[in-house]
């Protein structure tokens, strides 16, 4: 039979011999793995071994390092290099200790030693575990003060605001109170002089009404008379216009309408002009064209640049220019009325060369 620190050493070997042959697998599935790269399902069956075997090289080694930490650093006769067996004898083992210059007491010494150590260990952690109850014990007696005494401050933290809301709800009543004697006095003062007003309003407004009545008709009669006047005058200007229109020809009478037109609109008419080139009336701006018009031969018509469609919507006849006209549309011309009826059209050709 093998003592304890025999099987201690054996224990320390077996775990050496894993991590090697855990290590041998490694080198062997990463060797697989790039001389079967054609092969998927070999190549990905060498790298699951590949890190099996990590795996394993890991647990080998931090067995070994805690098999170390714990035994071969604190007992100084392991051996881990010795090569152990089951089969050997007790003598023969004290024989080998003995050829090593290790004796059997020295072992027993070394494992009372390490069993002395174990219980110092756990007296230490019962002393640690009492400090930490005492510790937790004390932790709860504070906390319960705490409590306590944030209660007894609440408490009178609410005694305090129910004491301040009952003295501001008297506060309130009694102000609400001398407000209402205020508003009684001060209604009964405003309803006095609100009579005493409309009593004065009464016999204003019937002096009023007399002198208003007296001024009425004084105006109406004035307004009568302007009227009457205005009218007059208004007949001799249209009679006056209607003699001048027959003296004028067509065409002045084309351009004093596009005038008006324009200084209804508040546009300055001062530089317009006009003038018959070919067969054509042009309307000038200052010296360029602002609109034509043909009022000689069979067809009298207006050029312009509305659209069919926006022709036919104002009712006036539409008519196709010819391509050397550089227009969009005729418009059949067949009184001065067409004029007012293409006020728009004229407003803005006006303020096409303005701007």
């Amino acid at each position: 039979m093998l003592s304890e620190v025999d099987k201690w050493s054996q224990k320390y070997t077996w775990f050496r011999k894993m991590t090697v042959c855990f290590l041998v697998i490694l080198i062997s599935s990463v060797i697989g793995f790039f001389l079967t790269l054609s092969s998927t399902f070999i190549s990905t069956a060498c790298l699951i071994i590949s890190f099996l075997s990590v795996l394993g090289i890991r647990i080998g080694l931090g067995k070994m390092d805690e098999f170390k930490s714990l035994y071969v650093n604190t007992v100084p006769m392991i051996n881990p290099e010795k090569d152990f067996k089951e089969g050997r004898s007790l003598a023969e083992n004290e024989e080998l200790m003995l050829s090593k210059g290790v004796s059997a007491d020295e072992v027993e010494a070394a494992l009372e030693a390490l069993v002395e150590e174990g219980q110092q260990l756990t007296q230490i952690e019962e002393i640690v575990v009492m400090n930490d109850s005492s510790q937790t014990e004390d932790v709860e007696v504070t906390e319960l003060e705490e409590t306590e005494a944030t209660e007894v401050e609440e408490i009178q933290e609410e005694t305090e605001a129910t004491e301040v809301e009952e003295i501001q709800e008297e506060t309130e009543a009694t102000e609400l109170e001398e407000t209402q004697e205020e508003t009684e006095a001060t209604e009964v003062e405003e309803i006095q002089e609100e009579t005493e007003v409309t009593e004065l309003e009464g016999t204003q407004e019937e002096t009023e009404a007399t002198e208003v009545e007296e001024i009425q008709e004084e105006t109406e009669a004035t307004e009568v008379e302007e009227i009457q006047e205005e009218t007059e005058a208004a007949k001799l200007d249209d009679v006056q216009e209607e003699s001048a229109q027959q003296t004028l020809s067509l065409e002045e009478q084309v351009f004093e309408t596009i005038k008006m037109i324009l200084r209804m609109n508040h546009c300055e008419v001062e530089n317009l002009s006009f003038k018959t080139v070919g067969k054509y009336l042009t309307i000038y701006l200052k010296s360029r064209v602002m609109m034509r018009l043909k009022l000689t031969g069979r067809k009298h018509y207006v050029l312009t640049y509305l659209s069919q469609a926006e022709v036919e919507a104002l009712g006036l006849v539409f008519d196709t220019p010819a391509k050397s006209e550089a227009y969009t549309s005729r418009v059949q011309f067949t009184s001065i009325a067409v004029l007012a009826q293409l006020e728009a059209q004229i407003v803005e050709l006006y303020n096409r060369l303005v701007k």
